[in-house]
């Protein structure tokens, strides 16, 4: 088959008594074309085609750089290989196809040597790609299921940006990878994690340009983040049931902060123009099906992405401030909530329905003018995306079970169809935390 078929590009082979007119020859059918059975190439142009969103003119993208990046560093080594295995697993998952997986296995193993290899070797000229490379393999693990293997990437990320503050980015490429590996940190230091809060403040990109939507609430998600932590500390060290005074006044004091940073993320949305809003379109559906009684949509994924984000930060902070007035009650101490938990658990709701309003544009179902698009398939990124949303929303332990039920079908169709790993490992935690039956 190898014979037939070669191994590089695509070739055309022209019999010698072709016509001389190319439009002609095509249409008396003397193109021998063979297709190209390189894999790597295959998994690298679905990658790039679904993973690779180039900017707009307001200025989102995503993995942007990449291109520049592999153009100025051609033979590091190190981001090549981290890059095929990524491109390969995504293109293996979406395939299902067991040679696939086989080889994506292969390249991974390549990968971490040559990171292992880098690691070593790394200065500060190169920093930049080995940087790259870690963020790449931060998704592999994704895109394959294991996301517990993110971890140690994301240990040796922060290492990294600190070994390199305070040095500003030298490059655009640079840039966009920086304000990429920020906005992802962001996201997760909000899940109370403190490593991902030490890289956020060793890249400090707060005080630089700032990204479209993201000047007004940057502090606040870093408010979140820092309320997340010191919640679970305080119910780490009265793990016992035994409160200190200064446990008690720390509790307080951040309590007082959450409520102040709530106050401000829920007023945020009225300081922007109506055009930076989401795009509502209001839906016929069944009682049941309420929390999707209407759509977002919006001009771009990325647009998509920070709206999600933005409701997940709410969802998070209101779920941490619950437990921190949990924590209130078991040490009978005395505090005036400036909202009820009815008002918490309202505010929890409405920000996953508001969530599960967004999927369908995500997972590219609907236009931005909300129009079904049928026959047609969006990026892989927005999927990509959806599956932390869901799996946010699922942290709302009242969400009904027939939403519950509808964001298990969402996960299926995430790992399924798009080749989301990481969606089917947390179809698989919820199933397990919520007893659940799922409608197949």
């Amino acid at each position: 088959m190898n014979a037939d078929f070669p191994s590089q590009a695509s070739h055309t082979t022209l019999p010698k008594h072709a016509a001389a007119n190319p439009e002609q020859r095509l249409l008396e059918g003397h193109f021998n074309i063979r297709p190209s059975i390189d894999w790597l190439q295959h998994a690298m142009g679905y990658f790039f085609k679904n993973f690779v969103h180039t900017p707009s003119p307001d200025g989102l993208g995503y993995l942007q750089f990449l291109p520049d990046l592999l153009s100025t560093q051609p033979n590091n080594i190190c981001l090549r290989d981290t890059l095929n295995a990524v491109a390969m697993t995504s293109l293996a998952n979406v395939s299902s196809t067991s040679i696939l997986h086989f080889k994506a296995d292969q390249l991974y193993s390549i990968a971490l040597r040559s990171m292992s290899a880098a690691l070593l070797s790394c200065s500060g000229e190169d920093d930049a790609a080995l940087l790259a490379a870690i963020f790449l393999l931060q998704k592999r693990e994704a895109l394959s299921g294991n996301v517990n293997g993110m971890k140690p990437h994301e240990t040796g990320l922060v290492q990294l940006l600190r070994a390199r503050a305070p040095r500003k980015p030298q490059s655009e490429p640079e840039a966009g990878l920086l304000w990429t590996i920020h906005a992802r940190l962001q996201v997760r230091s909000m899940d109370g994690g403190k490593s991902c809060a030490d890289g956020l403040d060793a890249l400090d990109l707060t005080n630089g340009p700032q990204r479209p939507l993201q000047s007004g609430v940057n502090h606040m998600y870093g408010n979140v983040s820092k309320f997340c932590r010191d919640m679970k500390l305080l119910a780490k060290i009265n793990a016992n049931g035994l409160y200190s005074s200064s446990s008690i006044i720390q509790l307080s004091s951040a309590l007082d902060l959450a409520f102040e940073t709530e106050s401000e993320l829920a007023a945020w949305p009225s300081t922007l123009p109506p055009e930076q809003l989401p795009r509502q379109v209001e839906l016929d559906m069944s009682p049941e099906l309420r929390f999707i009684s209407k759509l977002y949509t919006f001009p771009e994924i990325q647009d998509g992405c920070r709206w999600s984000v933005y409701w997940t930060s709410r969802i998070q902070l209101l779920g941490a401030i619950n437990e921190g007035l949990d924590l209130v009650s078991r040490t009978g101490m005395r505090y005036n909530s400036p909202l009820s938990r009815q008002a918490i658990n309202l505010g929890m709701q409405s920000a996953a329905d508001s969530i599960c309003s967004a999927i369908p544009f995500m997972l590219g179902e609907v236009d931005p003018e909300g129009r079904p698009l049928v026959g047609q398939r969006g990026q892989a990124l927005g999927a990509y995306f959806a599956t932390r949303f869901i799996h946010i929303v699922n942290e709302v332990p009242f969400l009904p079970e027939q939403q519950r039920l509808w964001t298990l079908g969402c996960l299926l169709k995430l790992g399924q169809v798009w080749g989301i790993g990481a969606a089917l490992q947390s179809r698989a935690q919820i199933i397990q935390r919520f007893h659940l039956v799922p409608v197949i």
